[in-house]
């Protein structure tokens, strides 16, 4: 078997570096409202558990959210921030100190 040197490790910053729940309710407090209050949908709990673990448009497909519903939320997430100290999971302390490139994937625009 021939070993090769790691060059780059890939990450997904929600559930890989930080559980997303921990900060999630707070984050996606007004996506989730913009949601409810669209009318699409009679109960937003599953959409709500999805966006913690899946890209939004991923989660906007498979609920059928309206063009116009899924526009809104995208507006309202490229505007998204979070100030406050985000937890990791222990272990990315490991993964911080490797010698290795890191690529952080997040939300995209597309």
């Amino acid at each position: 078997m021939v070993k090769t040197k790691k060059k780059a490790i890939i990450l997904d910053l929600d559930n890989t570096i930080y559980p997303a729940n921990s900060i999630g309710e707070e984050v996606f407090k007004n996506l989730f409202l913009l949601i409810a209050e669209s009318g699409e949908f009679k109960d937003i709990t599953p959409i709500k558990q999805a966006i913690l673990r899946k890209p939004f448009q991923k989660v906007a497909t498979e609920f059928n959210f309206s063009e116009a519903l899924t526009h809104k939320c995208i507006n309202l997430l490229k505007n998204l921030t979070y100030e406050k100290e985000i937890k990791p999971f222990e272990d990315y302390a490991k993964v911080k100190h490797m010698a290795v490139k890191k690529i952080f994937s997040y939300f995209r625009l597309y």
